[in-house]
Formats: C-alpha cells, sequence, structure tokens
C-alpha cells in the first residue's frame, strides 16, 4: 500500500478498445492509481473513453510516453504491437501492464524484457 502522503501513480493506457476499457473501469475505485492520458488509433474512441474516466487523449503514443504525470502504461492493443509497446514504455521509464501475450515473436519479448 503506498503512504497517504505519496501522490495516486497516473495511468496511461494505449489502446481503448474492451479491455483498455475494462482495465480503467477496474482502478476507478482505487485511491492510489488516476487515469491521466488515454490513445488509441482511433481517436474519437480514445475521446469518448478519456471523457467518461477524467483522463485526456493524446494522439498517439509518443504523446503518452512524454506525459511526466503517467508513471504506469497499461498496453491493450492488439497483441502484435506489445512488444513493441511495452519495449517503448519501459525505456520511457514507465511499468508496464501488458495485456498476454507480452509480445507475438520470441525477439520483441526478449526486447520488452530486457527494457
Amino acid at each position: 500500500m503506498r503512504s497517504q502522503a505519496a501522490p495516486p501513480l497516473g495511468l496511461g493506457l494505449a489502446g481503448c478498445g474492451r479491455f483498455g476499457t475494462f482495465c480503467l473501469a477496474a482502478v476507478a475505485d482505487l485511491a492510489d492509481v488516476v487515469p491521466v492520458a488515454v490513445t488509441d488509433v482511433e481517436a474519437d474512441r480514445a475521446a469518448v473513453l478519456a471523457a467518461a474516466r477524467g483522463a485526456r487523449a493524446v494522439p498517439d503514443l509518443d504523446a503518452l510516453l512524454a506525459e511526466p504525470r503517467v508513471d504506469v502504461v497499461i498496453v491493450a492493443t492488439p497483441p502484435l504491437d506489445h512488444g513493441r509497446i511495452a519495449s517503448d514504455a519501459a525505456e520511457a521509464g514507465k511499468h508496464v501492464f501488458c495485456e498476454k501475450p507480452l509480445a507475438t515473436e520470441l525477439p520483441a519479448a526478449i526486447a520488452a524484457c530486457e527494457a
């Protein structure tokens, strides 16, 4: 459990489909986590989810990772993109929660783990 004095963890979401929507709903009542930014290839979908969860829709992964208030990134995109997004997020200094599978190719999974 985080200290009462510590600010909540800022949550970034890559992928605003069913699983991403489920993840934001699952953390909605956690005092130590606050949705900060979401992104999706369908900007309208990101905007709707952001508005519903009090976050900001950003145009792409780079903008999500550049957001200094994002501490944790949930990867909820199609599996083909998981490894790259997980690696990019880890390399940006973010914690990562990735929907399974971590990657669809072994080299991408290794790179994500190494990052």
